[in-house]
């Protein structure tokens, strides 16, 4: 019988505290730098004067931008536009463009040295929000979809309902800020450990950015304390690479909390405005959507998720005419970078909110205005033109995973006094990468079983708590017939595992499990034809549980095997590789549904969440603790999105530097109950029929909260955070 682990290798020590991550990490000799970076969000550099800075016991090199000798353009999607370090004569155009990087033998000196340097500005206009940009710029990017006409499709409507939403910048808010080391080893080779959540694109931006060569830049990433896709972009990492790279010597890199906040990327600061025509019988005749997007003053996850935004304009429901438009426009504010279900999340959030409001307009049950509208299976793939979206399963399960969450949900509670209580549902179709995408298609796996029958599984991807840990381990176990405690990992390091995709997309159990089950399958294969070779036989082998079988009888011993293998040198390590289903970019579709209940004071407009129930369709359950704090924790943080957080900034510059303005939800915030409930409708192509899950549970909880909140008060929620004063306004009642 095959031992399973109660908890994932890895639980132990984060638990105990034991568990290193990137700031954990010291060498003898080891440097520290810090960042000069600029004192008005928009300037040109005139002159950058480091001399009496250099001078300062301690102080061992200041690097600027005449120390390199690449294109000094970095960006984690090309086209690269984004500089290293800002130079004389160049132009700082936020507040995170880096000027000099200070290396010292105490964190205290380099901190020091900064006051040191002189810098001469001119300093330009900024430019603050789109609506600045609009009067001045052209959108810097925009894109479109269509189907039918959709003027025509309004003309037949009996109701037409519009809205404007607003959602703020987010700060990611990951318990470990963005920090690192670099040294060079023995054979030139400059060694970065960060936290990644996009290794593969990493490396090759900071090699073409500062002109080195792949072999001799080594990347890899040990435990990640949180990402929620603020490690996709441009942070530590680079200046690292050029750091040790210029004074040979091993550095260390740590932001703090303020940094983070200034020069760290944020969620986008997106604008919806949806349009939809129904029938008496609330059927949508037609969708339009327009979604303008404030960028910083590089593309940074702009295009992505203003793209994957618009895509998702009609989530689970069917329409004969749709448009979509997107615009992005370039300003002086933080670079707007990837967020847990960068765009598509918003999306969901106009929608279920505006078709919440059809209903009670045209007295339909929020149930039955979804049910009349959900996509069948034939239609998945013909919503929008060029196939987007792939359906994965045998069937459409968006209406069992509503009656699920209903019935989770019970009887909505009874308010407390001078309270009401509200209770509000949404739906969602959440999207996951299957190895399709563009740059990201092909995940490799490889594993090699040792002389005891302990297996090594090498991937790409970090661990970033998402449990990516428990899923692989998992895996090897099942297709092995091997106890989990057998099982070790390495991951997410070019020069020692495989590629993979970015660590974002809801994709790495799809791919990564793919790719381990496919290295898992190669290697029992591979065991059991080099005991065929070892007995002489063309007789079926089965190899489980460290036996080999034959016609049911143990055949040879597990250390008969493994001498043979050691002295006769039989290779033991093999490679799993998956690519998605497709040639063109396409995402797999789930189903979740959740039920929100809500208590709001009316007096001080004050708003509690008493519960969260949530049913997901996600394929079928790996490693089920892994997924059920998945949902719970991502529960949270959405709500915390439309409570609190909003990542505020004036002229430029952030006003929310740190925790104390910047309020992220406790321990006292958490539901009474937040209970998720798993639907196994296995994938066609998925890991044992598994889907994605990583970005899910953002997707239906806030629209069901604000549908809540519609349900106890009568108001409609446009812009988020929902702050009592907000709420007090929306109500009148200041």
């Amino acid at each position: 019988m095959v031992k399973i682990k109660p908890f994932r290798t890895d639980a132990y020590q984060k638990v105990t505290g034991n568990a290193k991550f990137t700031a954990d990490f010291y060498m003898p000799g080891m440097l520290y730098a810090k960042i000069l970076w600029p004192k008005y969000p928009a300037a040109k550099i005139i002159k950058i004067d480091t001399a009496e800075a250099e001078t300062l016991p301690g102080v061992e090199r200041i690097i600027t931008r005449k120390d390199i000798t690449g294109p000094n353009k970095a960006a984690v999607f090309e086209p690269y536009d984004r500089p290293v370090l800002v130079g004389e004569g160049e132009e700082a155009k936020f507040l995170g463009d880096a000027l000099a990087i200070v290396v010292a033998e105490t964190e205290e000196i380099a901190y020091q040295a900064l006051d040191f340097i002189k810098v001469e500005y001119l300093p330009l206009p900024s430019v603050n929000s789109f609506e600045e940009a609009q009067q001045t710029k052209e959108p810097c990017s925009t894109y479109e979809i269509k189907k039918g006409d959709v003027e025509e499709g309004f003309s037949k409507a009996d109701l037409i309902l519009e809205e404007e939403y607003t959602f703020p910048m987010v700060e990611h808010a990951p318990i470990e800020p963005e920090a690192g080391h670099s040294f060079i080893d023995g054979q030139g080779v400059i060694n970065v450990c960060f936290g990644s959540q996009n290794l593969g694109r990493h490396h090759r931006m900071i090699c073409k950015s500062l002109g080195l060569p792949f072999q001799k830049v080594r990347l890899y990433s040990p435990y990640v304390g949180g990402g929620f896709g603020g490690k996709h972009c441009i942070s530590v990492q680079i200046h690292l690479t050029l750091a040790a790279h210029v004074v040979k010597k091993p550095v260390k890199l740590v932001w703090t909390r303020e940094e983070s906040f200034i020069a760290g990327s944020k969620r986008h600061d997106l604008r919806i405005k949806l349009k939809i025509g129904l029938s008496k019988e609330g059927k949508l005749l037609a969708v339009d959507g327009q979604y303008k997007s404030a960028a910083g003053p590089y593309l940074g996850y702009s295009e992505r998720t203003v793209y994957t935004a618009v895509r998702y304009l009609c989530g689970p429901y069917w329409t004969d005419h749709l448009r979509g438009r997107g615009e992005i426009y370039h300003t002086t504010n933080n670079e707007a970078g990837a967020f847990r279900g960068f765009g598509s999340t918003e999306s969901t959030f106009a929608m279920e909110t505006l078709l919440n409001r059809a209903a009670r307009k045209l007295n339909i049950s929020p149930q039955e205005i979804r049910r009349v509208n959900y996509m069948k299976k034939d239609e998945i793939e013909r919503q929008y033109e060029g196939n987007i979206w792939k359906m994965t399963s045998d069937r459409v399960t968006v209406e069992e995973a509503l009656e699920n969450a209903i019935r989770m949900a019970g009887p909505k509670p009874q308010p407390g006094k001078h309270k009401k209580v509200g209770r509000g549902i949404a739906v969602a179709m959440p999207m996951f990468g299957i190895g399709d995408t563009p740059g990201y298609r092909g995940t490799g796996a490889d594993m090699t079983m040792y002389l005891d029958g302990s297996v090594n599984v090498r991937v790409g991807f970090a661990e970033i708590g998402q449990g990516i840990t428990g899923v692989i381990t998992r895996l090897t176990s099942q297709i092995l017939n091997i106890d989990e405690e057998k099982v070790s990992i390495i991951y997410c390091d070019s020069h020692t595992t495989p590629k993979a995709g970015s660590l974002g997309d809801s994709q790495a159990t799809f791919n990564c499990g793919n790719a381990v089950i496919s290295a898992a399958g190669k290697l029992k294969e591979r065991l059991e034809d080099t005991v065929k070779e070892m007995l002489k036989t063309d007789e079926k082998v089965e190899f489980r549980n460290l036996k080999f079988y034959m016609r049911d009888k143990e055949c040879v011993k597990f250390e008969d095997f493994m001498d043979y293998c050691y002295y006769e040198g039989k290779n033991l390590t093999v490679t799993g590789w998956y690519e998605g289903p497709d040639s063109v970019d396409k995402h797999g579709v789930t189903y979740m549904a959740s039920v929100v209940d809500v208590e709001v004071d009316e007096d001080t407009g004050e708003t509690k969440v008493l519960n969260v129930f949530t049913a997901h369709d996600i394929g079928k359950v790996i490693h089920e603790k892994s997924a059920i704090g998945q949902m719970i924790g991502g529960t949270v943080m959405s709500l915390g999105t439309m409570l609190y957080e909003e990542f505020l900034m004036k002229d430029g510059k952030p006003v929310t530097r740190s925790f104390v303005e910047y309020v992220i939800p406790t321990a006292q915030d958490i539901p009474e109950k937040n209970e998720i409930e798993f639907i196994e409708c296995p994938s066609s192509f998925g890991p044992m029929g598994g889907k994605g899950i990583g970005e899910h549970a953002l997707y239906a909880p806030a629209p069901a909260f604000a549908n809540a909140i519609m349900d106890a008060v009568g108001v409609a929620v446009n812009r988020i955070p929902l702050t009592p004063e907000r709420l007090l306004k929306a109500m009148k009642k200041i």
